[in-house]
């Protein structure tokens, strides 16, 4: 049967090479979920429908932050099951080990302006309501919806040199907060490497606000 490992090792080496794979790979994966969302309001049995459920409870339940990420990866990935199509479950399967850490990162910067997660499960929630009531397009909007900001959205330090230190960064924007978690592994690492690979503030400023594009239905 098919599978996902080469697809899986293939972009868990995009992003090992270049920082900019990170955000393509975010990309792809927000552009791919929209549409499983459509899908599955479409075709999602009841038993896929309970199962999404089941895991929104477990989000709600869950008593640290692994447990919470490993329910909502089985929420997301539920949703893929539910499209129905094969293919994109085997993409978004071979996403998830690479971009597990800024899965992981992405949540502590929501804590960060936000003082618990109840409005990140609603927004899970949101997306579930449109599924169930099968109406495909609300679904899409409702997935575009859940890339949002925290109510309360902090900062990352500017670089130097950078011309426009003010400038906002939604810390709740999971694209921002993986860019975050590749500053801190290359912190350390030599002026040319980090220029070699465009880690730059201007490459944040240029990623951000790009996340609804192709999200207005």
């Amino acid at each position: 049967a098919p599978n996902a490992t080469l697809l899986r090792d293939f972009f868990s080496s995009s992003v090992r090479r270049d920082a900019a794979g990170l955000l393509e790979l975010l990309d792809v994966r927000l552009a791919i979920e929209v549409h499983a969302a459509e899908l599955a309001a479409r075709h999602a049995t009841q038993a896929q429908l309970d199962s999404l459920e089941a895991a929104l409870q477990a989000m709600a339940d869950a008593p640290d932050d692994d447990a919470f990420t490993a329910a909502d990866m089985r929420f997301h990935h539920g949703i893929t099951e539910a499209s129905g199509n094969r293919m994109i479950r085997l993409l978004v399967e071979g996403m998830a080990e690479p971009l597990e850490v800024g899965r992981r990162q992405s949540l502590r910067g929501y804590l960060q302006g936000a003082p618990d997660l109840d409005g990140l499960i609603a927004e899970h929630r949101a997306v579930f309501d449109r599924i169930a009531a099968r109406d495909a397009s609300g679904a899409a909007r409702a997935r575009c919806a859940s890339t949002s900001a925290p109510p309360a959205a902090t900062s990352f330090a500017p670089s130097p040199g950078d011309p426009d230190p003010a400038a906002p960064r939604r810390a709740g924007d999971p694209r921002f907060v993986a860019v975050a978690a590749i500053y801190n592994v290359v912190e350390s690492a030599p002026t040319d490497l980090v220029d070699a690979i465009g880690l730059s503030s201007q490459r944040l400023r240029a990623v951000r606000g790009t996340n609804d594009r192709g999200c207005d239905r």
